[in-house]
């Protein structure tokens, strides 16, 4: 039985806080590599999420890179001023 879109949701939401605990428990140990590679897959966990909600594909980091500039960023819905220079330099 395939998975629901919601399951799938859930599923990645999931992983992203996660992975982000792990970050932070990586972090009181000042593994700071392993912590920004945890770091990273949060925000690809969840950013997968976000595109299973709106019935986007891609098929590697960069095209999922590519793919959030264009669906999120270039639109407005993440604003640059508010998010900044994080999301810019990952572009």
């Amino acid at each position: 039985m395939k998975p629901s879109n919601k399951d799938l949701i859930k599923y990645r939401v999931d992983r992203a806080f996660e992975t982000l605990e792990e970050a932070n428990i990586l972090a009181q140990y000042n593994h700071w590599d392993t912590v920004a590679n945890r770091l990273y897959y949060s925000c690809f966990y969840a950013v997968s999420a976000l595109f299973y909600k709106f019935n986007l594909t891609a098929k590697t980091h960069s095209s999922f890179k590519s793919q959030f500039h264009k669906n999120f960023i270039k639109n407005g819905v993440f604003d640059l001023t508010i998010y900044g220079e994080i999301i810019q330099r990952s572009i």
